[in-house]
């Protein structure tokens, strides 16, 4: 197979047939210059000799997928221009040790190339060995590990100086520190950590994303030790943390992004009782599906460049939050939904900036619309509104503003006219 830069190998995995498998795998005498290796399915418990060969320099792309009887993986280090790798449905595989470095006396340190390494669906795998101070991985920038229920230590005293990404999902035993990344920017913790070590998170990060959280006692005792040295934070995504009652927003000052979703127990985003500093580096806020979420925090949010805030499913919020006229002048996006108990806008109305507002299924809101003020807002041109209670016709007159442009309307099944006397609008 001269000049062959990619070699897909596909088999059945069927068990009985794994001698025959293995002969086919060790007669092969694939090209050396081939570039992209995928082997799917392959019978054998163990690869043939030329897989992981450092004769094959110039492979940058491999994935071993479905080698479901395989249990030790073949001595990919030594290749070295490869800078993608996927390890997936490895089954019967519950330790990746020392051979799956390789000699590398032609490559210098393991994996010199590396990039992004995926090591995913491996049920029985337990323990993943360091190579002993041969400094693998030295530009490793990605590191995903999914589907591994019995992991319990992943190079916890290795360091890897390049990785800026670290996604850990269903994982449920590693409770070891995590390997020492100096320069990481964004973690993804998900699928019900018992013990969510946060506080030894790596420092410099700039992306926290914790999804199915359950323990009761992980994120409130480490949320104020992750604020006081995670100080370069600027977006956090929380979802599914029934831990988690209260967010202390006070704790992040150049977060950007914030996102809160199915969190089941929340009833508060900031613990502060007394004026909050200026959140100057807040633009996004969403808080989804939080049914005890109950109000803000007293006085507003101080958030000057906040320009987009979305409240989704929170059956207990009776306010938004004070001041918004004034506190929050760069508001431009106002998404409001299935907010059954919110009653009426903050006193001064709403920000003077704002350019499209969403209101459906907030039936005391809309009851109460005449209050709205909407044709004061002079910049508002997009206004899509859903309502549960009979109307037959809308909208009333001076509710909307001359400046509007587009207008939705949802859910009105008893409308029997559409009064509107303003400009053209689509």
């Amino acid at each position: 197979m001269k000049h062959l830069k990619t070699l897909n190998l596909m088999w059945d995995g069927d068990p009985n047939d794994s001698g025959h498998v293995r002969h086919v795998l060790d007669k092969l005498e694939p090209d050396v210059n081939m570039e992209y290796l995928y082997i799917y399915g392959y019978g054998g418990t163990r690869f043939s000799d030329w897989v992981g060969d450092s004769s094959f320099s110039r492979i940058v792309s491999m994935e071993l997928s479905r080698c479901k009887y395989c249990t030790s993986l073949p001595p990919l280090g030594q290749l070295g221009s490869l800078k993608e790798l996927m390890v997936r449905g490895f089954e019967g595989l519950a330790i990746v040790g020392r051979e799956f470095y390789g000699s590398c006396t032609s490559v210098g340190k393991p994996f010199a190339s590396l990039e992004s390494l995926t090591l995913s669906m491996m049920p029985e795998w337990r323990e993943w060995i360091s190579d002993q101070g041969m400094q693998a991985f030295p530009c490793l920038q990605k590191l995903c590990i999914s589907g591994c229920p019995y992991l319990r230590k992943v190079l916890s005293n290795h360091c890897l100086p390049s990785l800026t990404t670290l996604e850990i999902e269903g994982c449920r035993q590693l409770v070891t520190s995590f390997p020492r990344c100096p320069i990481i920017d964004e973690i993804k913790l998900d699928d019900g950590f018992r013990h969510l070590l946060l506080s030894r998170l790596p420092s410099g990060m700039h992306s926290l994303e914790v999804d199915r959280c359950y323990s009761t006692d992980s994120i409130p005792k480490e949320m104020e030790q992750i604020g006081c040295f995670l100080t370069t934070l600027e977006e956090i995504e929380m979802e599914n943390c029934d831990s988690l009652k209260c967010f202390q927003l006070e704790l992040f000052p150049r977060m950007k992004i914030l996102r809160i979703s199915k969190c089941s127990n929340l009833e508060y985003i900031c613990e502060h009782e007394g004026p909050l500093e200026d959140l100057t580096s807040l633009h996004s806020l969403k808080i989804w599906e939080c049914p005890k979420l109950v109000s803000f925090p007293k006085g507003g949010l101080p958030a000057s460049c906040l320009t987009e805030l979305q409240l989704f499913d929170c059956a207990d919020l009776k306010s938004l939050p004070e001041h918004m006229n004034s506190l929050l002048p760069s508001l431009e996006d106002l998404r409001l939904f299935l907010l059954p108990k919110l009653e009426v806008f903050p006193e001064g109305g709403l920000p003077s900036k704002l350019k499209s507002l969403y209101i459906e299924d907030c039936s005391k809101l809309i009851a109460a619309r005449m209050q709205w003020s909407l044709q004061s807002l002079p910049s508002l041109s997009k206004f899509t509104v859903g309502v549960v209670e009979d109307v037959e016709s809308f909208p009333e007159e001076m509710l909307l503003p001359s400046t509007l442009a587009s207008l939705e309307i949802l859910s009105l099944k008893t409308l029997k006219s559409l009064n509107y006397s303003g400009p053209h609008f689509s």
